[in-house]
């Protein structure tokens, strides 16, 4: 007959079951980096996303590049596909890149709201630029800071102030 083990209160693990356990974790936690790094990498979960709202983010997007590598003809011609909201139709009429960015503020909102629980998406914001008295804010699918108000003067101006899904505090550099 087996004699039962006397319970001491303490846990004692054999450095082979250690070692595996150890392993196993590591395993498990490169697995999840390498899971949320590709869910980043390819734009995020967009499985809430209306069709609609999912054409207003790309259009948004090709926006916010074409203000980023100062482009106001790209921007103009971006937001000319947006339907329904003012700021993009004052985006598509914008005279300047100035007024094109001022106007990006107000379709940035509404980006944001879109946004809200969706993995994959980052609101940016940049302490250079103003809309309605705020640092201007933006969204976009990457950590690395690429800035429409500033564009190639202070491409990298800004931080990361929070992932749609969750949070996140990343910082770029500013030009002054």
């Amino acid at each position: 007959m087996l004699a039962a083990a006397k319970p001491t209160g303490d846990f004692i693990m054999k450095p082979q079951t250690l070692l595996k356990f150890i392993t196993l974790t590591s395993v498990l936690a490169l697995a999840l980096i390498a899971g949320r790094s590709r869910l980043i990498a390819e734009g995020g979960s967009s499985a809430n996303l209306t069709s609609a709202n999912k054409a207003f983010l790309s259009s948004y997007e090709d926006v916010r590049a074409a203000l980023v590598a100062d482009n106001l003809a790209g921007a103009r011609q971006a937001a000319a596909k947006i339907a329904d909201q003012k700021a993009a139709e004052a985006i598509a009429s914008a005279q300047s890149l100035d007024q094109a960015r001022q106007a990006f503020g107000q379709l940035s909102k509404s980006a944001e709201k879109i946004v809200q629980g969706q993995s994959g998406y980052y609101v940016l914001q940049c302490p250079m630029f103003h809309v309605d008295g705020k640092d201007a804010q933006w969204v976009q699918t990457s950590v690395k800071v690429s800035n429409p108000y500033m564009g190639q003067m202070g491409e990298t101006c800004g931080s990361v102030v929070s992932q749609a899904a969750d949070s996140a505090q990343f910082c770029g550099s500013c030009p002054m």
